[in-house]
C-alpha cells in the first residue's frame, strides 16, 4: 500500500513537493522511504546524513555513549547508498571517512575514559591526543587519515605549545628538519 501512495504521489509534482516538504520536518522514515522507492538514492543518503547528524546533537547521546553505534551505521548506510551511484563518488568517500573517523574517535574515548573525541574534526582529534600525551594515538590518526606532514607539524607545534611543554617540542624541533620551515 505505501509503494502505491509513493507511485502515485510520485507522479504528480506538486504532490511530491508537498509530501517532501512536509515529511522533511515530521516523517523521515516516511520520507526515506519515498526516495528508496522512487530510486533516489542520493537525496535517502543525505536523509541519512542528517539523522546521523542530529544523533550528535541529541543531549541524550552523551559522547561515548552507546548511541554511537546507530550514528555510524547511519554514515555507513549513507555511503552504501552513494556508492550506488556514480555521480556520488565524492559523497560515498566522505561518508566512508566519517563512519571511520566516528570509529577511531570513540575507540579514543572509550580508552581515554573522556568524553572529548567525537564529533571534532581530525586535526582536533591529534591535537587533542598530543595535548593529552598520547602521541601514538595521534601518529595512529595521522597515518589512518594520511595527513600530510606539514600539517603534522604545525598540530603537534601548536599542541605543544598549548600545553606549554618546551622541552618536548625543543626536541621535536630537533627530530628532523620540519617540511613549512
Amino acid at each position: 500500500a505505501p509503494l502505491d501512495f509513493f507511485g502515485v504521489i510520485n507522479a504528480r509534482p506538486l504532490a511530491r513537493d508537498l509530501f517532501i516538504a512536509y515529511a522533511r520536518h515530521s516523517k523521515h522514515e516516511a520520507l526515506k522511504d519515498f526516495f528508496l522507492s522512487t530510486g533516489r538514492l542520493q537525496d535517502a543518503g543525505f536523509l541519512l546524513l542528517k539523522e546521523s547528524r542530529e544523533l550528535e546533537r541529541n543531549p541524550m547521546a552523551s559522547k561515548g555513549s552507546p548511541l554511537h553505534g546507530p550514528q555510524v551505521r547511519l554514515v555507513e548506510q549513507a555511503h552504501r547508498l552513494f556508492a550506488e551511484t556514480k555521480e556520488h563518488l565524492f559523497e560515498s568517500k566522505s561518508a566512508e571517512e566519517h563512519a571511520k573517523l566516528l570509529r577511531v574517535q570513540h575507540q579514543l574515548e572509550v580508552s581515554t575514559k573522556q568524553a572529548i573525541f567525537v564529533g571534532s574534526s581530525v586535526s582536533d582529534t591529534i591535537k587533542t591526543c598530543i595535548v593529552m600525551g598520547n602521541e601514538r594515538a595521534a601518529v595512529k590518526v595521522k597515518s589512518e587519515f594520511k595527513v600530510p606532514d606539514k600539517r603534522w607539524y604545525w598540530l603537534k607545534s601548536c599542541a605543544l605549545a598549548t600545553v606549554g611543554n618546551w622541552d618536548a617540542l625543543e626536541t621535536f624541533s630537533r627530530e628532523k628538519r620540519p617540511p613549512g620551515g
